[in-house]
């Protein structure tokens, strides 16, 4: 009978820091991870709002997870409504992308959340700019 966390981490201090940084992401974000709702990234771009997420002072994991949420929710949308479009609707600025850039890569034998952001935003509105430090 071991504790989930137990199962999922081999560190305390690791599974510590995440469910940390997870909580207070949380609260900081108010309904926008509702579940009861499901993640409200498309109910804010129909409203016409901008959304900013700064999570530079949350590890990479989590910005990580949050950044495949994001770009996930609304290609998932618009690709089950078989949504295109001539024009953009919608911009992802990703800044200090280098480690996503790095872990898509490494992790992902297919395609990553930012690889079909990159390849089906264009024709479903989306466009993205990625800031990277090196090469």
């Amino acid at each position: 009978n071991k504790k989930i966390a137990d199962v999922f981490f081999s560190k305390a201090t690791y599974t510590q820091s995440l469910i940390g940084a997870l909580e207070g992401l949380l609260q900081d974000s108010g309904d926008l991870f509702d579940c009861c709702n499901g993640l409200e990234i498309n109910s804010i771009i129909k409203q016409k709002k901008h959304l900013i997420l700064n999570v530079s002072t949350l590890p990479d994991y989590v910005t990580h997870i949050i950044t495949d949420l994001c770009i996930n929710q609304v290609l998932i949308k618009r690709m089950a409504e078989n949504y295109k479009t001539n024009h953009t609707d919608l911009i992802y600025l990703l800044d200090e992308c280098d480690l996503l850039l790095e872990s898509d890569v490494s992790n992902f034998p297919g395609m990553s959340p930012l690889d079909r952001l990159h390849r089906f935003g264009r024709e479903m509105g989306l466009m993205s700019c990625v800031c990277v430090s090196g090469i």
